[in-house]
């Protein structure tokens, strides 16, 4: 409780009465200031018990249409009163959360209302996970003597989902997987990830199922099934390193694997398989919800999925990605320089080949700690890794460990090469930096119960393909 101007004006108005009484010697202004002295404590006391009732049976309730938005969109707030019979005046004042955009108009009571009703609107200029603030209210006598104001209100939650990233391109060497990974069936052949059966075209097939080799081979049009697998717990492992920031607002590596993993949730729930997720940054898991097929895990999963960012400052990435892009370069450049004999090439090789053979350790990793914890703990999980090929040692060794424990894992990696800041400047280069992720893709991809996809804009790896064709077939009319 707040004493107002007018409380205090009251109070040296009684002061005054009492000090003239005295100097007067005036038993009516005495008895005067007696009476409004009595009077002010009694307002006092009659607004503490009113505010008390006030707050105990007053309802406020905010609600939103929906629980997920586009960025840059807008959505309604709906605030509802309902409260009993009161003496006190309330204003309402609805609060915007950081991050979203508005100006909510206040919601005036008066003593007699008993309900009352207003719509604003909010934008949400930026991505991520919100929570709507409870708003403020302050009730007031009716003489304006005494004020209280606190918070009071539900507070629901609004996930603002960033814009798809572009040409969104997953699979391996450059092609596309001709499935559609995000949906498949449990009863029947559908578009998962394991091809089971190549088979004629036959009208109303998905034209992303049909397999463009075999029909170019077998001068038909041939489609591929695959198989789903289902009654297999799944764990997301997301790794949020700040790698994982590499590129423009909204086309970031982490925000292409985001894509992926939202469509491995969609098959998860329409499959009903147990699904879970793991994150891990720089220092360790920050997340983890255990698989799980109850009525709100999807969304769960979901939601920490829109919640979860690349950490680190903006400052730490760009050295981080300084050394990623010098260790990338240095694998290129040591495998160009070998069989070079200029004097460049001759005093070079000796300092990229001792970088060859230096060989991190691992168990310490974030990665690797985690994929540990989760293969150890349910040798038939099924893991869909998710990271770029920044930390390779320790993804490599993470892998191994969990298909040696009788897992499977699918891994999504996005390359450094795509994301770098030559990638397009100097489009050779790139093509070499990918050509080296393509050979560690394929290392992996031939570990035992283990499938491994690049993911990625599909237009810059469409150039850099381009670029190494242009350079062999420059290199083949210099030979001849």
């Amino acid at each position: 409780m707040r004493a107002t101007r007018r409380f205090w004006a009251s109070s040296a108005t009684i002061l005054a009465l009492a000090g003239l009484a005295l100097l007067y010697t005036a038993p009516t202004l005495l008895a005067g200031v007696v009476l409004l002295s009595a009077w002010l404590l009694t307002e006092q006391f009659r607004f503490a018990r009113r505010a008390a009732h006030t707050i105990d049976t007053t309802t406020i309730t905010q609600t939103l249409p929906q629980q997920r938005v586009a960025v840059e969109s807008s959505t309604t707030v709906t605030l509802t009163v309902q409260r009993e019979s009161t003496a006190l005046d309330m204003e309402i004042i609805p609060q915007v959360p950081t991050g979203a955009r508005g100006t909510p108009q206040p919601l005036t009571l008066d003593p007699t209302d008993h309900d009352a009703e207003t719509t604003d609107d909010l934008s949400w200029p930026i991505a991520g996970a919100f929570t709507l603030p409870k708003p403020t209210i302050t009730l007031r006598d009716r003489f304006g003597l005494f004020e209280e104001t606190l918070t009071l209100g539900t507070t629901p939650d609004l996930v603002v989902e960033p814009h798809a990233p572009r040409n969104l391109h997953v699979g391996a060497g450059g092609d596309e997987i001709a499935a559609t990974y995000g949906s498949h069936s449990a009863q029947r052949g559908g578009s998962g990830l394991d091809p089971a059966e190549l088979r004629k075209y036959v009208p109303g097939d998905p034209s992303n199922q049909i397999d463009w080799k075999a029909t170019a081979r077998l001068n038909e049009t041939y489609v591929r099934e695959f198989e789903a697998q289902t009654d297999r717990e799944t764990m997301l492992v997301v790794d949020h390193r700040d790698s994982l920031a590499d590129g423009d607002e909204g086309q970031t590596k982490f925000a292409y694997l985001r894509e992926v993993l939202l469509a491995m949730t969609d098959v998860a729930e329409g499959l009903d398989d147990p699904l879970g997720i793991t994150a891990i940054d720089d220092d360790g898991i920050t997340a983890q919800i255990d698989p799980s097929q109850t009525r709100n895990q999807y969304e769960s999963v979901r939601t920490r999925l829109h919640e979860l960012t690349p950490t680190g400052s903006q400052s730490h990435g760009d050295q981080r990605q300084q050394t990623a892009t010098q260790a990338t370069r240095a694998n290129t450049v040591g495998t160009v320089l070998q069989g070079d004999t200029t004097e460049y090439g001759t005093t070079l090789q000796p300092y990229y080949a001792s970088r060859k053979t230096h060989v991190e350790r691992v168990t310490d990793e974030p990665l690797f700690h985690a994929v540990n914890q989760l293969s150890d703990s349910e040798p038939t999980r099924l893991l869909v890794v998710a990271t770029d090929d920044t930390h390779r040692r320790e993804l490599q060794e993470a892998v191994k460990l969990a298909v040696q424990r009788g897992n499977q894992v699918v891994a999504f990696l996005t390359p450094n090469a795509l994301f770098e800041r030559y990638a397009l400047a100097d489009m050779e280069a790139t093509y070499e930096a990918y050509v080296s992720f393509e050979e560690f893709r394929r290392t992996l991809d031939r570990l035992p119960r283990t499938r491994v996809f690049e993911v990625g804009p599909g237009d810059r790896i469409d150039a850099a393909l381009r670029a190494g064709r242009t350079r062999r077939g420059g290199e083949v009319a210099h030979e001849s």
